[in-house]
């Protein structure tokens, strides 16, 4: 038996996640920022939102303005509730050995371990709130939690990040060009479809990383994101004109691969024409019925950050 949430209660919790990141300043999450933040496909995205709507966890509002927001603090929401918003109820109507023998006239063997088991996972879901999720994703973020033995990740998917570029340009040209999310959306659209001829040099047979859909979610970067990734890396903190941003990006390639990235740029002046822009952060890929080897999927990332710098600095240039 595989203990674990169906897809659409995963995406479920994920969207409420992002839907609690937002609580934190007031603001309202788009649809696209939640598939770009999240990993939720576009395509359920409006559908898994309408479910924390029609019971009662969040509210949407339309027009130009408008979005998703949590109806209460996510201290008030109870992960029981969320979970079940996208699995339905967590209990059997039905006989636990289906339709098999049974030795009762109504209640089989197996009834009073089952009704324990459901019963404890619903005690524990009841006892944790959206702000413990929202406390754990935070930690992970600012890489300050501690993975659990218990972990199902066979291998790594999530890889690290991290290089820079000098830009010939003055530091206000440079951070209009980062907060434009269409401006970004391009040059990663462009990097994804360059990259792939490193990849059929490494391994022909791995999923083609050139992008059929990509959204792009840029918005300045919380405290905490930005102590996580750049805690050791001091330069050029103190130097006026440096900014940084939180930068999401969802992609789907032409092979069914899914690329997600979980980055902060950091822009700095060096003079009055020349900057700085760093990113930082991590690639999530996820493949299907394909296992990538770890070294090839590294290359890749690695050598993708670079591309992306390198394109930003000719377009800005």
């Amino acid at each position: 038996m595989n203990l674990t949430l169906s897809k659409r209660g995963d995406y479920v919790v994920r969207s409420a996640l992002s839907l609690a990141r937002a609580y934190q300043d007031g603001s309202q999450r788009k649809i696209r920022e939640v598939v770009a933040e999240m990993g939720v496909p576009q395509t359920y995205a409006s559908q898994i939102l309408n479910d924390l709507v029609k019971t009662g966890i969040a509210e949407s509002k339309s027009g130009k303005e408008g979005g998703y927001k949590l109806t209460k603090a996510p201290d008030q929401i109870r992960m029981l509730d969320i979970v079940e918003a996208g699995e339905g109820a967590l209990r059997s109507d039905k006989c636990s050995l289906g339709d098999g023998p049974c030795r009762w006239d109504s209640v089989c063997p197996l009834h009073e371990i089952w009704y324990s088991a459901t019963s404890a996972i619903r005690k524990v879901l009841q006892e944790m709130t959206l702000q413990d999720l929202l406390d754990k994703d935070l930690m992970l973020e600012s890489g300050n939690f501690t993975v659990p033995e218990s972990t199902h990740r066979k291998s790594k998917r999530n890889i690290t990040v991290s290089d820079w570029i000098q830009i010939e340009t003055a530091v206000d040209k440079v951070t209009v060009f980062v907060r434009s999310e269409s401006d970004m959306t391009t040059v990663f659209m462009q990097c994804l479809n360059d990259i792939d001829s490193l990849r059929l040099s490494l391994d022909g047979l791995l999923p083609s990383w050139s992008a059929s859909k990509l959204d792009t979610v840029v918005k300045p970067a919380t405290n905490d994101a930005i102590n996580g990734i750049f805690k050791f890396d001091k330069s050029h903190s103190e130097k006026p004109g440096t900014t940084y941003y939180s930068i999401s990006f969802e992609a789907a390639t032409v092979s069914n691969l899914n690329i997600h990235s979980d980055l902060i740029g950091k822009v700095v002046m060096i003079d009055e024409d020349r900057s700085e822009f760093h990113l930082k952060g991590s690639i999530r890929i996820s493949e299907h019925n394909v296992s990538a080897k770890e070294d090839v999927e590294t290359k890749l990332a690695t050598a993708f950050i670079r591309t992306v710098l390198r394109k930003l600095a000719d377009m800005i240039e």
